[in-house]
């Protein structure tokens, strides 16, 4: 009877262009695999000890990502089925307001009641005072992630520290200047591009993958509000209505509507340069994409991330996608597969050589 490897349940193959990611949903790891070797694992979910070199299958085993089972065996440890669902027809808020006072936060406690429970508030200005009265008042809301950026420095360490310790219901607190050269680019995060630097910032569970599966999961149960007016993204055009006059079942059937969830399905398998990336199912983007026909979609801003190389921004070797040979815009896609090939040669087998 012949034995064969089979994946744990929450250990999902991933592939992408260049590389290929084993992601761990349990233990939030992954772990990069053979590119060629991947297939066995995506198409049957097992690998056959007798078509694979035991350094892989002692890589597997050595990472707790398979276990050894009999051919008669395969039926009995079925697959995850993933889905995403939640209760809530809206989970998070970004607010970017000129001022935060205690009227506007009771304006904005109505989102807590239709489901919010995460919110980013980024407040040109504020004062002193008003940053201690307003926590104090946090603390009365459902909200249980709080994540707070201002553009000057108002409060010391030590205040920070004692405003948060003062929480007890609202589980996470977040201060950020962006007056700072390196806050500067959280801004940029915002307002202009997606900007990481590497794998630390993505996130790694269950959760998370099963919502990028079918979801945007930047903008999916988003609600944006910019200067007091509720729109589906910081970039829109459109205003939907204004916070301040609202009520909540307002903002509800807002929320509900088709035109204001239309970014929501726009998962990263439709959109170019992110269905070729073997971190698509782990990141959270908040470039605002396009369509370009049905189920095409594109983004006008280059992550900094190039899935066609494997390399970063910021590491030695980096090339643009037009340096590649890839073209993602509103006329269409097109990948230059024989460049990336030279391009791939040059860097890795140069890699190869150093260390």
């Amino acid at each position: 009877m012949k034995e064969k490897y089979k994946l744990f349940p929450c250990c999902v193959p991933v592939k992408g262009y260049t590389r290929s990611l084993i992601y761990d949903l349990q233990r939030s790891k992954y772990f990069i695999c053979d590119q060629e070797k991947i297939k066995y694992l995506i198409d049957d979910k097992f690998v056959p000890i007798d078509k694979n070199d035991s350094s892989f299958i002692n890589f597997l085993i050595e990472n707790e990502l398979v276990f050894k089972i009999q051919n008669d065996e395969l039926d009995l440890f079925p697959d995850i089925e993933f889905k995403y669902d939640s209760p809530n027809t809206v989970i998070s808020a970004l607010v970017h307001s000129n001022y935060l006072d205690l009227t506007y936060l009771n304006n904005l406690f109505k989102l807590a009641s239709i489901g919010v429970r995460y919110i980013t508030l980024i407040i040109n200005e504020i004062s002193r005072n008003e940053i201690f009265e307003i926590f104090k008042k946090i603390e009365e809301s459902d909200f249980i992630n709080f994540q707070f950026f201002i553009e000057k420095d108002i409060l010391n360490e030590k205040e920070y520290r004692k405003i948060s310790e003062n929480l007890t219901y609202c589980k996470t607190i977040s201060f950020i200047q962006i007056n700072s050269d390196n806050n500067l680019i959280l801004e940029k995060i915002i307002f202009k591009k997606f900007n990481l630097y590497d794998t630390q910032s993505f996130r790694l569970n269950i959760e998370l993958f099963s919502e990028n599966l079918l979801y945007n999961s930047y903008f999916n149960k988003k609600i944006f509000v910019k200067y007091d007016e509720i729109v589906n993204n910081l970039n829109s055009i459109k205003k939907w209505g204004n916070i301040n006059s609202l009520n909540s079942d307002e903002i509800l059937t807002i929320i509900c509507s088709e035109e204001y969830q239309y970014l929501w399905n726009i998962s990263k398998d439709i959109i170019d340069v992110c269905k070729d990336c073997e971190l698509r199912y782990m990141c959270v983007d908040n470039r605002l994409p396009y369509e370009r026909n049905e189920n095409e979609w594109y983004h006008k801003i280059e992550c900094n991330y190039n899935p066609y190389i494997a390399k970063w921004e910021d590491e030695e070797g980096y090339r643009t996608l037009a340096e590649c040979g890839v073209i993602s815009n509103e006329n269409g896609f097109s990948i230059d597969h024989e460049k990336i090939e030279e391009i791939n040669k040059e860097l890795w087998e140069e890699e190869d050589v150093t260390d």
